[in-house]
């Protein structure tokens, strides 16, 4: 669905829209949503942690959103070895 579209579907009543929030648990409850795990499950130490380094709002979602590009990157490769029934390598 086209973003205008779903705009005007929100204005006109169609769909419910969600509304603004402060709160850090409903930020979460969104990122799960939206299948942004391990975001929504560190999101709080992240917002601690950015606060601590004075981080303005691109910072923040930049380390947020890298944090979890990483962790569904390193779950991928995972999974891909599970699929490739490969023999573990020896440590």
């Amino acid at each position: 669905m086209k973003i205008h579209l779903t705009r005007k579907m929100f204005s006109a009543g169609s769909l419910p829209k969600p509304k603004p929030t402060q709160d850090i648990s409903s930020l979460a409850e969104r990122l799960d949503v939206l299948r942004l795990v391990f975001a929504a499950e560190h999101l709080s130490d992240l917002v601690s942690q950015s606060v601590k380094r004075d981080w303005n709002a691109t910072q923040f979602l930049d380390e947020l959103l890298r944090l979890e590009i990483e962790r569904q990157e390193e779950r991928r490769t995972a999974q891909s070895m599970r699929i490739s029934q490969l023999p573990a390598a020896r440590r």
